[in-house]
């Protein structure tokens, strides 16, 4: 008996049943036919079950282990040596395999079927945008590109707002850490105990703050508005909140949770972007200089401009190849089917697999002759099979352009205006996000 349950839930012999006309149908009493129709609904999900497991238990798993029946030591190798079992998978099967991750399983899918990838309508990166994983970055810059973030996303009134800096900062964090506590729950009670969650109840606290700074300037902007139409004059502001009222077209939708939600798609990105490059240009010392005099001619001839930023190739290719040496994410073009899918070596996966396509070309020495080392003729926010850190296909990122000359801007201001070097006997770790599921 289980300790946890009263003692007055069970009984030492089965209560009577009373004999009603309406318990019996056919001469067989409701109750049975209640416990029958309850056994046949388990043994149809456990046949469903198999019969989805049975259509890819013919993939090969890189982290299976004999006796790891809880995958324990399949989760912890995972953690501890992702990069290592990717590239392993990758020779050792020379096709589609599975790794076994800390929230699940994942097919991995051979880097030679991007394409295929981005024209598979049967896969979908939508269910995928809440399983994403944080990244831990320094305050000063996060804040910094924050700022920078929203002269275009809210304009320079909030962008200079303290409080409103600090909620789209830290939203993002307090979203994944609410998400990273309910994992710790069942998932049927996730609807009703996020209410008491802490870190929920945080992320909630925000979001009504955010209401609370951005309701005040939607309605300032809407009386300018009628106060302008009164006088048969136009006005417009040049910000995403304007820009999302014009995509809109009168259709209804919720301005705060849209900026939040580019806030957690654009910061915390660009700032590791940001600040690995950084890190990359005091590792070579020797670019320093040449960047500057490219920065300093650029800005000379257009200014701070778009035809100046991209006059600065060189800083442009200095970006991209730290994007290839140290990629946020060992995989890329995550997905998940919403249909039975064919590959295209024929393997068939069920509905509602996860898939993803794994990036080795960076350390491929077929690709790249010198593959550990920087290719100072890449294009930042170009894109290609074998360059996809901003994605490809219907889903690339959107704002891949704002975040490289985004990119470009801070890097280069802080190339002129300060002397930078890596502290005496520093040692660098590389962070990455291996996979947001």
């Amino acid at each position: 008996m289980d300790p946890e349950l009263p003692e007055d839930l069970f009984f030492d012999t089965p209560p009577e049943h009373t004999d009603y006309p309406q318990d019996h149908i056919f001469g067989i009493p409701q109750g049975v036919i209640k416990g029958y129709g309850a056994i046949t609904v388990l043994l149809g999900l456990v046949l469903f079950l198999s019969l989805q497991w049975l259509q890819t238990s013919n993939l090969p798993t890189i982290n299976a282990y004999p006796g790891d029946f809880r995958k324990k030591k399949a989760r912890a190798v995972f953690l501890s040596d992702a990069k290592n079992l990717l590239q392993e998978g990758s020779k050792k099967f020379n096709g589609p395999f599975r790794i076994i991750t800390t929230l699940g399983s994942r097919v991995i899918l051979p880097e030679s079927w991007t394409l295929w990838v981005k024209n598979c309508r049967i896969l979908t990166i939508l269910s995928l945008f809440a399983i994403l994983a944080p990244h831990r970055l320094p305050q000063d810059m996060i804040h910094f590109i924050a700022r920078i973030s929203s002269c275009i996303f809210v304009g320079p009134e909030l962008s200079r707002n303290p409080e409103w800096q600090d909620i789209i900062v830290n939203y993002t964090l307090t979203f994944f850490y609410s998400v990273r506590a309910l994992r710790h729950w069942p998932g049927f009670l996730r609807p009703v105990i996020h209410w008491v969650v802490p870190e929920c109840r945080r992320a909630r606290y925000q979001v009504r703050r955010a209401h609370d700074i951005l309701t005040p300037v939607l309605e300032s902007r809407a009386a300018m508005k009628q106060a302008a139409n009164a006088e048969n004059c136009s006005l417009k502001f040049d910000d995403s909140i304007e820009w999302m009222e014009e995509v809109a077209r009168g259709r209804s939708f919720d301005p705060v949770a849209a900026q939040l939600g580019m806030a957690m798609g654009a910061l915390h990105t660009t700032t590791e972007l940001i600040k690995q490059t950084i890190l990359d240009i005091c590792m070579h010392s020797e670019l320093i200089q040449t960047l500057r005099e490219e920065i300093m001619n650029a800005v000379g001839e257009s200014g701070w401009t778009t035809a100046g930023l991209f006059k600065m190739k060189l800083l442009d290719s200095v970006i991209k190849e730290t994007q290839r040496l140290k990629p946020g994410a060992l995989v890329n073009l995550e997905r998940k089917t919403i249909n039975k899918v064919t590959l295209p070596n024929g393997m068939v996966l069920p509905c509602g697999t996860s898939v993803a396509v794994e990036c080795t070309t960076w350390s491929n020495a077929e690709t790249y002759p010198s593959p550990e080392e920087g290719d100072t003729t890449a294009v930042l926010s170009s894109t290609s099979p074998k360059h996809v850190a901003f994605g490809i296909g219907r889903s690339i990122c959107p704002g891949r352009f704002l975040a490289a000359n985004e990119a470009k801007i801070v890097v280069a201001k802080i190339l002129l205006d300060y002397d930078i070097r890596l502290e005496e006997g520093i040692s660098l770790t590389w962070f990455i996000m291996v996979l947001r599921c």
